[in-house]
């Protein structure tokens, strides 16, 4: 299948700039390149994205808890006044 694309001098600019960058020698083969990473990508950042908000439920827990440790150290502490 062939396809004609004229990209704008910004977007040629960006496509040189990942040829270079991934040591692909055409565009075409560029194209093919980043279709065949895109699904792989896109489970990599789905997969990130669970893990930090995993992470983040986990950071939340321990602030609740030191909260609570706070608390009550002051709360021993004013018995002590």
């Amino acid at each position: 299948m062939a396809i004609t694309y004229r990209p704008s001098s910004d977007i040629a600019k960006e496509i040189e700039r990942l040829k270079s960058s991934l040591n692909i020698n055409t565009s075409t083969k560029l194209i093919d390149h980043l279709v065949a990473q895109y699904q792989t990508q896109q489970d990599e950042i789905k997969k990130l994205k669970a893990e930090n908000y995993k992470k983040s439920d986990e950071l939340y827990d321990c602030k609740d808890k030191v909260s609570v440790f706070v608390d009550a150290f002051n709360e021993l502490s004013a018995l002590t006044k």
